[in-house]
């Protein structure tokens, strides 16, 4: 009962989200650098897809100085979704070359096991989760929320939501640790 009362005061008071960069916050966690937020929900007066797909490629173009040519790192990435669980992780990644070469899961239920190889291609390395981004940006998702770490670039947080009218199409994709590594 609460869950469905608080969901309709989301949904009631949808209008008021737009896009704004919002001030960058402290730093918490791991990603110690400073970090910025933009909000995008269309049907409201201030609806701009030109100022989030500006910050889109400003943010990409610092990932990809960051990360240099080899694309090689270390991350945790984590998706917030109605999924089972083996897709949700967090996972702690190595990304060779741009690619996934290896990832364990960090749940407590299934802590330092190996991801299964057929379940690697779903796991989303930086470039992926900013491709998927564009992806909201071009299609007719109603709702885009992202937050950007300022010095490296790299997406912090990503939401989406293809309509309000249908339950469990949210998602959520967490980014964090992002560590280079040369290997």
């Amino acid at each position: 009962m609460m869950t469905k009362l608080i969901a309709a005061a989301a949904a009631a008071l949808s209008f008021l989200f737009q896009v704004v960069p919002i001030s960058a916050v402290e730093p918490r966690g791991v990603d110690e650098a400073p970090m910025r937020s933009y909000q995008l929900a269309k049907d409201t007066p201030t609806y701009d897809v030109a100022a989030v797909q500006s910050e889109l490629e400003s943010h990409r173009t610092t990932w990809n100085a960051f990360v240099g040519e080899s694309k090689n790192y270390d991350m945790t990435f984590e998706r917030i979704c109605f999924c089972p669980e083996q897709w949700r992780g967090p996972f702690s990644m190595r990304v060779r070359n741009g690619e996934v070469q290896s990832a364990t899961y960090l749940s407590e239920t299934m802590r330092e096991s190996s991801v299964e190889p057929d379940l690697l291609r779903g796991l989303l390395t930086v470039d992926k989760v900013f491709d998927d981004i564009q992806k909201s940006l071009d299609g007719s998702y109603v709702e885009v929320k992202v937050t950007y770490n300022e010095t490296t670039g790299h997406p912090i947080s990503y939401y989406s939501d293809s309509s309000k009218m249908i339950a469990d199409d949210e998602r959520t994709y967490k980014v964090s640790e992002v560590l280079l590594n040369d290997e």
